[in-house]
């Protein structure tokens, strides 16, 4: 963009990057100021907007200029009926250039109605065709004068400035004239004001630090021109110019004006290091000469890297015009006059004759006229110049000329500034509305929040005039946070469900993921110092918004926010279905009572021991929740074609997901696809999860996971939470280069916070808002988000779960849990008050560990040392029992491979409801293990395995998908033994005979309801190849006789269609019949429909039956759901005899598989 005005100025802060300096001035508010008094804090309210009622159209202008809205605009384009009345249009803005950031800012309180010029050629009140009024538009850019220095505020958000017109809600305001006073200095001269840039690139996708197109080797220059027409002979030209380079030699850069060089800068090489900026910047201020008339500027870039790109950043330019006009109006002002007690007579040179208007537009929403003398095309006013005034001189005559508003469309009625009070806001886009409105309706439901739910576009028509502005929804925040009738009443959380975009203004990519603007810092150079965060949205106090990542001013974040990275409505809707099926209960399970620490294998231990650390704070203070723990260098280590690999993580991290997690916490190296340096945990992965009925929130302190402000790339943190089948609940999770030493602060912060000692649970987002403000507000701290839903809570169990005697005696007294000895436990729910709750009925999930371990990693990595760490994992053993009256028992065999050493167990309980969504857990670590019975009992018999894929009604050889689920069948009057001390007597699984890859199935063995003698085991297998599989399965009872169950099966993958094991029964068929078979895509069975047609001995097709299947649990259709009458097509029943049928399963696309089979009909 390159844009030539003149110096303008209105009461703003900026990052003051590029400066020109005009000596010793102090700015005040302007008489302009003090006349309309329509300046507040951002914090005033209204009871109303003016868009509340009415028929409102919304227009566009592209600069600083006088604009012209005439008869045919109006009656053509917008398509009003005639007549609108003078008395009644109004047009309508609050534009001033961008919003300020600094919540002290003054800035206007809600639309106000713009003075106007009315051109009303035959005087009688109507708005005819050839009608106009002429309004003062500021552009959407702004200049700072400070202390002297001049700088420019750029717009990062629009490039336009935004008005409402309406042709019946508004007073037909117009300027109104102040009188001209009398001084002894005539002015004819003033400053005048341009500026270059051309926000086309951003190297580094973050921040608001945007370039021109690059200077290369083959293209090494640009030029622009700048129209000194008018300039004061004698006025310096004072310039202010940035360029950057990105090479790997040191460069120049070169500003020639007219041909002649003013200024050369050096700028030195990028450097080296991983973190190197992408560019290095140069800077200078000049001032030279240069006549009047049309000047050309010329910047060259010269670099011994055939590989380096120069680039212009800005350059602004100031010099002293004439008061001279030669197209009809001109805008203007004079620092040199500025003084206490100052006035000043200015004499302005018209380009006609015909009467001229002099309005001060200081405040450009409220601009006034002032009495001025005119003589010919010489005009004359007089004012005081106590502080910086801008001025507007324009010939209505000359309207033609003068630009017209772009018209954009019809406004829809709204009242943002009616909301007295909320406790939540969701801002989405329009097409997500109906998803945040369903969000919105649960949370009231569930939670008893008051939400709103509000649409970006309503936010920037009432707090940024029509147009995107970071801080208008800021501004929207403030007003309810700081309207609230109470501290009790005050927003507390808001959720933008949309995405984000480094690139507000669609520069770059397509801006379909721009839904929701996010605070991008004002560095962009530095990949540790820059970063994205919506943090800015919750800093609502008096002195805050400006310097929002600095430890020396710290902000505290005034509410929880969170962000749902969608960029559809079809996303926004599979989300919100989600979030609602997570809060709603009904996916019960002891993995709510289970939190996975997972931690990389680098940098000296130093991952592990952050997440050691941590994780045995959870362990030792929120004792009802079992720490798991999967470290990197605990696994072995593979070397692969591509680098050092850990499948045996991937593996881990799968199972821990099939089993479930509350909290999967991750701390180490990442990146936008994945964990660690070995790539464990890939985006690939992710997308394919499946675990919808146990979300995990994830915390992952490492770099990058989730750049949810990149709108071309998809990143790993965004596909957990947007996989509609699976993947994450939320995430705590960063978007740029984290610190570790920063990480762990921030990490143990957050847990601390969202597991407090003794405490009531707080939701996921006030749990980060406290961790925030409690630690170093820097930029590490805004670099972690929480992509979710700031008032979810975790499903944390509500009651609490104690025993009541082992063995008959009551705690205080137990029994040693000792080898081969039967024990009776018995336990209890209670309520909040710790009394026994009798209405709690459902089943309880009681697990037994052994004492704790202490473990050792492998030192995989050369000059790595081994890591000791302590875990309790050796699961003696897990049932499940029937809860009635709030009470419940259960009965087991300590198995014989415990660990002999007497100490401390632990008991750990899990109970879900029949009825309501409210389930318990407790623990009991005073259980005492160790020694053998001695009375032990005596089993010889081995369990018995009977091996099946995903239910029991599988067949040898049958079919399945490439993931299926291994179901596993066990019984033994003893009980099976999952202790996993280490000594082979696990429950494991081999997989086509290799006995090199076998994996260990205790932790996915569940006793049967009120049985210790018999189990079934769950567990999922990923990514198998297509053709014929076989699975092996050992297991051992607690006397440690082992037994072994076996089958096999045929991988058919999706998207091919397979059926095998065709058949009907009964079959010779009598009455009726039911068609059975196996097919290898379950998941997919409900959008299928089948196609059974029978044929006589003769080739004739008697019936065709057609059946949309219903979802499968397994891989066979159930007896029952396919059945036939053994009638025809007519309904009469068909003759005895043999019959032909096929069956064909048929897909939507076209795909299908079929498979024939023979029947005898008897009656």
């Amino acid at each position: 963009m390159i844009d030539c005005v003149q110096f303008m100025f209105s009461l703003r802060r900026s990052h003051r990057y590029y400066k020109v300096h005009w000596g010793n001035t102090r700015n005040r508010i302007s008489l302009a100021l003090l006349l309309i008094g329509s300046l507040n804090g951002a914090c005033a309210q209204l009871n109303s907007s003016v868009l509340s009622q009415g028929a409102w159209y919304f227009l566009e202008t592209l600069s600083d200029d006088v604009y012209v809205l005439d008869g045919d605009l109006l009656y053509g384009e917008m398509q009003l009926s005639a007549p609108v009345f003078f008395a009644n249009l109004g047009l309508f803005s609050s534009s001033e250039g961008p919003l300020k950031e600094a919540n002290s800012a003054p800035r206007a309180e809600g639309l106000q109605e713009l003075p106007t010029h009315h051109v009303d050629e035959n005087n009688n009140g109507l708005f005819d065709q050839e009608d106009a009024i002429i309004f003062y538009s500021h552009g959407p850019h702004d200049w700072i004068l400070e202390s002297g220095d001049v700088s420019l505020n750029f717009n990062y958000y629009s490039d336009v400035a935004g008005f409402f017109f309406t042709p019946d809600q508004g007073s037909g305001l117009q300027a109104a004239q102040a009188m001209s006073i009398s001084s002894t200095t005539t002015v004819g001269d003033y400053d005048f004001l341009a500026f270059w840039k051309e926000d086309d690139v951003n190297l580094y996708r973050s921040g608001r630090r945007w370039l021109s197109n690059p200077m290369t080797t083959n293209n090494s220059s640009k030029s622009w021109n700048l129209d000194l027409s008018d300039k004061v002979n004698a006025a310096p030209l004072t310039l202010a110019l940035r360029v950057a380079s990105a090479s790997e030699s040191n460069a120049t850069s070169q500003l020639l004006l007219n041909g002649q060089s003013v200024s050369t800068l050096s700028l030195p090489s990028l450097g080296n290091g991983a973190y190197r900026d992408v560019a290095q910047m140069a800077s200078t201020s000049i001032t030279t000469t240069a006549s009047s008339g049309l000047s050309t500027f010329q910047l060259t870039y010269s670099t011994s890297d055939p590989q380096g790109k120069g680039y212009l950043e800005d350059m602004i330019c100031h010099t002293r015009k004439n008061l001279t006009s030669s197209n009809g109006r001109l805008r203007f002002r004079d620092v040199s006059q500025v003084q206490p007690g100052g006035s000043a007579s200015y004499t302005f040179y018209a380009s006609s004759i015909t009467p001229w208007l002099i309005w001060d537009v200081t405040v450009a929403y409220a601009p006034f006229s002032i009495e001025t003398t005119q003589s010919g095309n010489s005009l004359e006013f007089g004012v005081a110049t106590d502080s910086l005034r801008e001025f507007l001189a324009f010939d209505p005559s000359q309207r033609t000329i003068f630009p017209r508003p772009s018209y954009v469309g019809t406004v829809s009625n709204q009242n943002l500034r009616g909301i007295v009070s909320t406790d939540m806001v969701i801002v989405t886009s329009s097409a997500m509305q109906s998803a945040a409105e369903v969000l919105a309706n649960h949370r009231e439901q569930i939670y008893g929040l008051d939400v709103e739910v509000v649409t970006i576009d309503e936010i920037y028509n009432e707090f940024s005039s029509g147009q995107a502005d970071l801080c208008a929804l800021r501004d929207f925040m403030r007003m309810l946070y700081k309207g609230a009738a109470s501290p009790e009443e005050r927003l507390q959380y808001l959720l933008l469900l949309g995405d984000a975009s480094f690139d507000p203004k669609n520069r770059v990519s397509t801006g379909t993921r721009n839904i929701i603007l996010t605070y991008e810092s004002p560095e962009s150079f530095s990949p540790l110092q820059t970063y994205a965060t919506d943090d800015f949205y919750g800093f609502l106090d008096d002195n805050e918004g400006v310097n929002i990542a600095t430890a020396s001013q710290p902000s505290d974040l005034d509410i929880a926010i969170g962000r749902l990275p969608v960029a559809t409505s079809e996303e926004a809707m599979d989300l919100v279905v989600k979030i609602i099926d997570y809060d709603d209960g009904g996916h019960f399970g002891d993995w709510r009572n289970r939190v996975t620490f997972v931690a990389d294998d680098e940098d000296n231990e130093l991952h592990m021991r952050d997440a050691d650390e941590l994780a045995d704070w959870v362990r030792l203070n929120q004792p009802n929740l079992n720490v798991d723990k999967i470290y990197l260098d605990a696994f072995a280590q593979v070397n692969a074609a591509g680098g050092d690999r850990y499948p045996s993580v991937n593996e881990a991290i799968d199972r821990q997901l099939f089993k479930g997690s509350l909290i999967v916490n991750y701390t180490g190296h990442g990146g936008p696809e994945n964990w660690a340096q070995e790539r464990v945990f890939n985006r690939e992965d992710m997308a394919e999860l499946s675990n919808s009925e146990r979300l995990p929130l994830f915390i992952t302190a490492t770099c990058d996971f989730s750049v949810y402000d990149d709108p071309d790339e998809i990143t790993a943190g965004e596909v957990l939470i947007t996989n509609p089948n699976g993947g994450a609940i939320a995430l705590v999770t960063t978007s740029r280069l984290v610190f570790s030493s920063s990480n762990r602060i921030i990490n143990n912060s957050y847990i601390e916070n969202l597991l407090p000692v003794g405490g009531s649970v707080p939701t996921i987002g006030e749990a980060l808002r406290l961790a925030k403000n409690a630690i170093p507000q820097n930029a590490n701290n805004r670099k972690f988000t929480l992509l979710g839903d700031p008032c979810t809570r975790l499903a944390i169990p509500k009651y609490s779960i104690h025993t009541v005697a082992i063995n008959g005696n009551p705690p205080g007294s137990f029994d040693t849990l000792k080898a081969l000895s039967e024990v009776t436990i018995q336990a209890e729910v209670r309520d909040e008050n710790d009394m026994l709750l009798t209405s709690f009925n459902g089943i309880a999930i009681p697990s037994v560990f052994d004492k704790v371990s202490n473990l050792s990693t492998l030192a995989n990595d050369p000059n790595a040392d081994i890591f000791t760490y302590q875990a309790q994992q050796n699961l003696l053993f897990k049932g499940q029992s029937s809860v009635n009256n709030g009470q419940f028992t259960f009965s087991f065999i300590v198995p014989k491979d415990i660990n002999y050493a007497i100490g401390e167990g632990k008991l750990s309980y899990y109970a879900s409801p029949f009825t309501g969504i409210s389930d318990a857990a407790g623990h009991d670590q005073s259980a005492i293990i160790g020694g053998t019975s001695a009375n032990p009992i005596v089993d010889n018999e081995g369990p018995q395995v009977d091996v099946f894929m995903n239910d029991a009604s599988f067949q040898f050889g049958g079919l399945t998908d490439a993931n299926p689920t291994l179901y596993v069948k066990l019984r033994d009057e003893s009980g099976l033994n999952t202790v996993g001390n280490g000594i082979g007597h696990d429950i494991i699984g081999a997989l086509d005979n290799n006995t090199q890859a076998q994996f260990v199935l205790n932790d996915f063995f569940k006793s049967s309801l009120d049985s210790f003698a018999q189990g079934e085991v769950y567990y999922p297998l990923n990514n198998l190849e297509d053709g014929r599989h076989s699975i092996r399965v050992r297991a051992w009872d607690v006397s440690n006789n082992s037994g072994e169950g076996y089958t096999e099966f045929v991988v058919v993958s999706a998207p091919q269609l397979a059926i095998e094991h065709l058949l009907n029964a009964p079959n010779p068929v009598l009455n009726s019949t039911s068609f059975l078979f196996e097919f290898n895509n379950p998941g997919e069975a409900a959008s299928l429909e089948a196609r059974i047609e029978i044929f006589n001995s003769n080739g004739e097709r008697v019936q065709t039956l057609i059946y949309p299947l219903s979802p499968l649990e397994g891989y066979r259709v159930v007896p029952g759901e396919l059945t036939w009458d053994g009638r025809d097509a007519s309904g009469a029943p068909l003759a005895k005899g043999t019959y032909l049928y096929r069956l064909q399963i048929i897909g939507s696309d076209g795909r299908k598989a079929e498979a024939c089979e023979k029947l005898v009909l008897l009656r």
